[in-house]
């Protein structure tokens, strides 16, 4: 099954694999665990641990 879907929290809990696009860009695929350390995913849809000056 194919889920499009800009709602992270709810396809790391539905999915087994996961493939993250941004601005037509393909970013990481694997599991959600994988991709939500994926510092790309990070920086492009849910923000960074990191402080910026």
């Amino acid at each position: 099954m194919l889920l499009i879907e800009h709602d992270l929290d709810m396809v790391f809990e539905l999915a087994d694999t996961v493939t993250v696009m941004h601005l037509g860009r393909h970013l990481e695929t694997g599991t959600p665990e994988e991709v939500r350390a994926s510092g790309e995913v990070q920086s492009a849809y849910l923000g960074t641990t990191e402080a910026t000056s």
